[in-house]
């Protein structure tokens, strides 16, 4: 599966106010980065806008659909096709695309999709690499992962092999480093395109704080930059650190470990995310005969500080997080007190 795919299942759960269930296996994936001044989406009177931190709209309510900030871009939807703003809000790629064509911009670029290809877009719309990749993952310290017949390699930004085609998979390079599949076993390599740690796991994920999560013999553990194995393979699954803390799975359940693989948070959760500002989403089903999740936050003591009863929420960024109430699909945002974000219409 594609990067660009992944992300379109994001943007699915987005538009359908069910993004905070994203499943617990692509939220490791590049997420949007918003820019130091920070712009929220919010639908009011049926049209979406973009406020501040404060509640102020910046963006007055105007599109039909609309999605974070990333890289001082932010992807909106009117009549039907889908384009790009600014953070002033002007339209600087008209929407002309499918829901399904468009992805994030990250370092300057976003892939696009044209009869099953995939290449990259700059932020005048200009293309700038081709329609001719299978599969391309976003741009992550300069280099893309891309597949072309059968085979990964990584490009740069203008569209130059820096390191063949020759990878039966390929993950984004974090920490300058990123997984690569040889004779169905994942290692890293580095931006030289050289082995430094040597294919010999089942499956394994992006570094993050000096540590990847790696699979062997169906277990989860961590390993470092060296290699090393600092955390046995013990958990069902993994995900990232973040904040020194990272989520597990233990017998179908979500707690969090330390970098020494000792248990800090207790698993007793359906779906966790990773720390965000000192607080992580969480979520616990309830409800008879068909369960959903309803999520809260705890913080790193384990402590709920935000009763789990929201339907969807995201993480915190700049101090707020968007979350809805009920099934009516409401957008808010709260403070990390729990507090409703005052909007001024």
């Amino acid at each position: 599966m594609g990067r660009l795919t992944i992300v379109l299942l994001f943007i699915v759960f987005w538009i359908f106010g069910l993004y905070g269930c994203n499943s617990q296996k692509d939220k490791d994936i590049d997420k949007p980065t918003q820019q130091l001044d920070k712009l929220f989406p919010l639908k009011r009177n049926g049209k979406y806008g973009f406020i501040n931190r404060t509640g102020k709209f910046v963006i007055k309510p105007q599109f039909n659909a609309a999605l974070m900030f990333s890289d001082s871009m932010a992807q909106i939807e009117l009549d039907g096709k889908w384009g790009f703003i600014d953070t002033k809000g002007t339209i600087v790629i008209k929407p002309q695309y499918e829901f399904t064509e468009v992805g994030y911009f990250h370092e300057g670029l976003a892939i696009i999709i044209v009869d099953g290809l995939e290449g990259y877009i700059d932020k005048t719309g200009k293309i700038v690499i081709p329609f001719q990749y299978e599969s391309i993952g976003e741009f992550s310290e300069g280099l893309s992962a891309v597949k072309l017949n059968g085979k990964y390699g990584f490009i740069d930004k203008s569209g130059k092999f820096v390191i063949e085609p020759k990878f039966e998979s390929a993950g984004s390079f974090h920490e300058g480093l990123a997984s690569v599949q040889i004779n169905k076993k994942d290692g890293y390599i580095n931006k030289n395109g050289d082995i430094v740690i040597t294919p010999q796991f089942d499956a394994t994920k992006d570094f993050y704080e000096g540590m990847a999560a790696v699979e062997v013999s169906k277990k989860w553990g961590y390993i470092n930059t060296k290699g090393e194995m600092i955390i046995p393979p013990q958990f069902d699954d993994t995900w990232r650190f973040s904040e020194g803390l990272a989520d597990v799975t233990i017998n179908k359940k979500i707690g969090y470990i330390n970098k020494s693989g000792q248990i800090v948070i207790q698993p007793l959760y359906d779906y966790a995310d990773h720390f965000s500002e000192g607080l992580a989403l969480v979520g616990i089903k309830r409800g008879q005969p068909i369960s959903f999740l309803h999520y809260g936050y705890v913080d790193m003591t384990g402590k709920i500080v935000i009763e789990t009863k929201f339907i969807s929420a995201y993480n915190f960024s700049d101090g707020i997080a968007l979350v809805q109430v009920d099934w009516r699909g409401i957008d808010e945002y709260i403070d990390k007190t729990g507090k409703f974000l005052t909007i001024q219409e």
